[in-house]
C-alpha cells in the first residue's frame, strides 16, 4: 500500500459528525467516480451512520465507523474505488473530536504501482467542499499566498525554520525575486495541503538569514519545511515547477505522522482494543457467573443425593402397587376379550342387516328415477354457436338463468293459470340449485383455491400451476404470467410473477371470473 496523499485540517466548533456526512454525500455525489448505488445508500442516510458498511457493483465499498473514547470521540469514513489492473484507490477522513476541538484528518492510498504525478488534486476537490467547515483563523486553510510583511509572520517562519515550532501542515516558502512559478496557482492547489508564503523584499531574506543562521531560501529559491529542522530546497537555476513543489509535498506528507487528528488504522485500533476490553470485561464476567454456578451446582447435587434416597423409598412402594395393578390389568384384558367375543356375534347381524337395507333402498331409487322419467316435462330447444368448453357449462348456465327467472316472475292473484303453472314448475325445480351443479360446483372449487393462494401469499408459479387444473394453459412468461382459458385466446387473465397485496389479487380473481365463467347473475 502506498500513500499518495495525507493531511489534517481544524474545523469550526459548531461542526459535527453529521455536518461532516452532508458535506461527504455533496461531494461524493457530485464525483462521476462515484458508482451510482454508492451514491443512493448515502443519500439513505440524513445523519451521520455509526457503523455502515455497503459494497458497490463495481467491487468498491464504502465504510463508516464510531468510537467513542474516554476523552474523545471519533467518526470515520472509509470509500475504496478499484482501479485498474486488480489496484485499489482508498481514501479516510476521519473527525476526532477532543479538547473542544474537532480535526479533520484526509489520507488517500493506493495498492499497486502509482506514480507521484497525480492528474487530478483530489484532495484540492474535497478542500472545495469542507472549505466552509474549516476554522479560518488557525493555520493551514488559507488558498492564498501570506506576504512576509508583519513582525508576527517573521516570528512564524524563524520558529519553524529553527526547529522550535512544530507545524501540522508543511510550509512552502517563495524567496524574493520570484520569476518562475505564479503564487496565487500554487496556494490553490495546495489548499489544505501546506502554507504559502512569499518573500516581500531582499531586506527581509536578509533579516531572516540572519535570525535563521542560513536556513531560509533566497535569491528566488523555494523551501519547503516541515518541522525539526527538516527542510527540501528547489534552486533558482533548478526547474522550479507548480507541479513538482506539488509533488514533493506529497511525498513529504505521505510519511508524516499526523499531530492531533486520528486516523483510519488508530480508529481500527480503538476498535480492536474497545473489543478486547470488553471481551476481557464478559470473560470476567462469565467467570464469575461460572463460579457461582459451580457452587450452586455443588448445593443442587447434595440436595438431588437426598432427593435421590427419597425416590428410591417411593419407587419400592411403587412397584409393588405396579405388581398389583398388573395383576388388576390381566382380569381386565380377560373381561375385554368376552367382551369382543360378543361384539364379533353383533357385528355379523348387523352386517345381515346392512345388505337387507342395502337392496331396499336400491329399490326405492329404481322406483324414483321412473317416476321422474315419466313425469310430464316440456322440452325447450335454445340456439347457441359457442361450444361448451367443458360438460355442462352452457346447459346448467342456461338452467341457472331460466330457473331463477321462475322463481322471481310475479303473479297477479287473477291469473290462476299463471299460478297454476308457474307453481308446478316451481315445485319440480325447488331442489335445484345452480352452485350445486356441475359448472357451479367447478367454479366455486377454483375460487376458493384461488382466493386460499392469495391469502398465504403463494408466487406466481404456485398459483399457475393450481389454475392449470381449471382449463388455464398456454403459458406467456414475461413480467407477468399470461394464460388462455380452454386454450381460446379470448379469455384470458394475468397472474403476476411475484405475491402482490391482497386487494391487487382479489381485484384479478374478480376481473377473471367476470371474463371466463358463465354464472348466472354475475
Amino acid at each position: 500500500m502506498i500513500t499518495t496523499f495525507k493531511t489534517q485540517v481544524y474545523l469550526k466548533k459548531t461542526a459535527d459528525a453529521d455536518k461532516l456526512w452532508q458535506t461527504l454525500k455533496d461531494w461524493r455525489c457530485a464525483s462521476q467516480n462515484t458508482p451510482e448505488d454508492i451514491k443512493k445508500e448515502m443519500t439513505v442516510h440524513t445523519r451521520a451512520p455509526e457503523h455502515m458498511y455497503f459494497t458497490s457493483k463495481n467491487g468498491g465499498f464504502i465504510e463508516t465507523k464510531k468510537i467513542c473514547g474516554e476523552d474523545c470521540t471519533y467518526w470515520g469514513l472509509h470509500f475504496m474505488e478499484p482501479h485498474e489492473k486488480n489496484n485499489q484507490w482508498n481514501t479516510y477522513i476521519v473527525l476526532t473530536q477532543k479538547n473542544n476541538q474537532n480535526i479533520l484528518t484526509f489520507e488517500t492510498t493506493f495498492d499497486g504501482t502509482v506514480t507521484k504525478r497525480i492528474g487530478r488534486n483530489k484532495p484540492n476537490y474535497f478542500g472545495s467542499y469542507i472549505r466552509p467547515l474549516t476554522e479560518p483563523s488557525l493555520p493551514g486553510f488559507s488558498n492564498k499566498p501570506q506576504i512576509t510583511d508583519t513582525e508576527e509572520i517573521k516570528n512564524h517562519l524563524i520558529s519553524v525554520m529553527t526547529g522550535q515550532k512544530q507545524v501540522d501542515m508543511p510550509l512552502v516558502y517563495v524567496s524574493y525575486p520570484n520569476q518562475k512559478i505564479d503564487t496565487d496557482e500554487l496556494a490553490e492547489k495546495l489548499f489544505c495541503m501546506a502554507d504559502v508564503y512569499v518573500e516581500s523584499n531582499k531586506r527581509f531574506s536578509f533579516e531572516l538569514k540572519e535570525k535563521t543562521g542560513g536556513a531560509n531560501a533566497y535569491n528566488g529559491a523555494v523551501g519547503i519545511y516541515w518541522g525539526n529542522r527538516k527542510a527540501f530546497y528547489l534552486l533558482p537555476y533548478e526547474d522550479i515547477t507548480i507541479e513538482r513543489i506539488y509533488t514533493r509535498i506529497a511525498d513529504i506528507t505521505a510519511v508524516k505522522p499526523f499531530s492531533a487528528g486520528a486516523s483510519w488504522f488508530d480508529i481500527v485500533q480503538e476498535e480492536h482494543a474497545l473489543k478486547q476490553k470488553m471481551l476481557e470485561a464478559e470473560n470476567e464476567k462469565i467467570l464469575k457467573e461460572k463460579e457461582v454456578q459451580s457452587n450452586d451446582f455443588n448445593a443442587r447435587i447434595k440436595n438431588l443425593e437426598a432427593l435421590s434416597e427419597n425416590l428410591k423409598e417411593q419407587i419400592n412402594v411403587k412397584e409393588s402397587e405396579i405388581r398389583s395393578l398388573k395383576k388388576e390389568l390381566k382380569n381386565k384384558e380377560n373381561e375385554l376379550q368376552e367382551y369382543i367375543d360378543s361384539f364379533d356375534e353383533e357385528k355379523q347381524d348387523l352386517k345381515k342387516e346392512n345388505e337387507k337395507l342395502k337392496i331396499e333402498r336400491d329399490a326405492y331409487k329404481i322406483k324414483a328415477e321412473k317416476q321422474y322419467e315419466d313425469s310430464p316435462g316440456i322440452d325447450i330447444h335454445i340456439p347457441c354457436t359457442e361450444s361448451e368448453l367443458f360438460p355442462n357449462e352452457i346447459g346448467d348456465f342456461i338452467k341457472g338463468l331460466i330457473f331463477s327467472a321462475i322463481h322471481k316472475e310475479g303473479v297477479d292473484e287473477n291469473a290462476r293459470r299463471k299460478k297454476d303453472v308457474l307453481d308446478s314448475i316451481k315445485k319440480g325445480i325447488e331442489n335445484w340449485k345452480f352452485e350445486e351443479s356441475s359448472a357451479g360446483t367447478f367454479y366455486s372449487h377454483c375460487e376458493e383455491h384461488w382466493a386460499s393462494s392469495i391469502k398465504n401469499n403463494q408466487s406466481g408459479h404456485e398459483i399457475v400451476k393450481m389454475l392449470k387444473n381449471f382449463g388455464f394453459s398456454d403459458l406467456v412468461d414475461g413480467k407477468h404470467y399470461k394464460m388462455t382459458y380452454y386454450n381460446d385466446k379470448r379469455y384470458t387473465t394475468t397472474v403476476p410473477k411475484t405475491p402482490g397485496d391482497h386487494r391487487s389479487g382479489k381485484n384479478t380473481l374478480s376481473d377473471t371470473k367476470r371474463n371466463c365463467f358463465l354464472i348466472p347473475g354475475n
